[in-house]
């Protein structure tokens, strides 16, 4: 196969691109620089400013941001969705680790780690909920944005109480 026949995806405009190789796989490159060390077999968009990339060789999923950040590793990666009212264009992306959950905002910065493995959204731009159990109404655990726990309960009975504790400080 001709380099000029090389499938590229634009992650982030011209400045950042998943080149293919003759393997099949992808190198992720920021002009002539190859800013991964690694080739993935899977590349995704999670956010606007974010793709989750995957390696095939060690079951992992790195991600790349259009500041050209990476953070490698992952077990799973996916955006958190948002619940409630959001007024901020912001996303937010959660991880899974092996002793629990870290959530990035859009920038690559790692803002919060929740302990255990838990799905976790955001609500009201205000809140990291994590998901405990599922039902007609979900037991959940209310964080701060940057991880410090608030209450845990029902989602409604949660949440208010979160938003009180907040109120008060």
């Amino acid at each position: 196969m001709s380099s000029d026949m090389t499938h590229v995806v634009k992650l982030f405009g011209d400045s950042i691109i998943a080149e293919q190789t003759e393997k099949g796989t992808f190198v992720v490159r920021k002009g002539e620089k190859q800013v991964s060390p690694y080739e993935y077999s899977e590349i995704r968009q999670l956010t606007p400013r974010c793709w989750r990339l995957f390696r095939p060789d060690a079951k992992k999923h790195d991600l790349i941001f259009s500041n050209g950040i990476m953070q490698f590793g992952f077990d799973f990666a996916y955006s958190a969705e948002k619940i409630g009212r959001s007024r901020k264009k912001k996303s937010w992306i959660a991880v899974m680790l092996k002793n629990g959950t870290g959530v990035y905002d859009d920038s690559g910065n790692l803002v919060a780690f929740l302990p255990g493995l838990v799905h976790v959204a955001i609500a009201d731009d205000r809140f990291l909920v994590a998901l405990l159990m599922a039902g007609s109404e979900p037991y959940v655990k209310v964080y701060t944005m940057w991880g410090e726990f608030l209450a845990e309960g029902f989602m409604s009975e949660a949440l208010q109480k979160a938003n009180e504790k907040v109120q008060i400080a």
